[in-house]
């Protein structure tokens, strides 16, 4: 295509390497190797930090102390104009970086939840 060859990532360079040896090329294939998994290893390392970076840049990162008092997402259906959260529960402990224990006010039942499912509860001075 557009009559010259293509240069695919995987050629070898065009240095020109002499063998003096019949089984030279061997240790010339193993250099070689070496320096593509080792620049395969940076780009994977590198891209994966670049994934992350955009991944993480319009998360939050919600903290909750023992004590706060938060709703809860409800699993599974519901009807159309039900509640989408259930609640008020007041939060026990951080189990996990992204588990709280919470415990519902009324009926002292806990629950491990996991931080996509809770939602602070604002209250207002009025």
């Amino acid at each position: 295509m557009f009559a010259r060859q293509p240069v695919l990532p995987f050629d070898a360079p065009k240095a020109v390497i002499v063998l003096t040896k019949p089984n030279d090329y061997w240790t010339q294939i193993n250099r070689l190797m070496n320096g593509y998994k080792k620049s395969v290893k940076y780009n994977i390392n590198y891209q994966q930090q670049l994934a992350k970076r955009r991944y993480d840049k319009g998360r939050a990162n919600p903290i909750y102390h023992p004590g706060d008092l938060v709703f809860i997402k409800q699993h599974g259906k519901r009807p159309k104009f039900g509640e989408l959260y259930s609640g008020s529960y007041k939060v026990i402990q951080q189990q996990h970086p992204l588990a709280y224990l919470v415990e519902d006010e009324e009926s002292s039942i806990q629950e491990q939840v996991h931080v996509s499912r809770i939602q602070p509860v604002y209250q207002q001075m009025i």
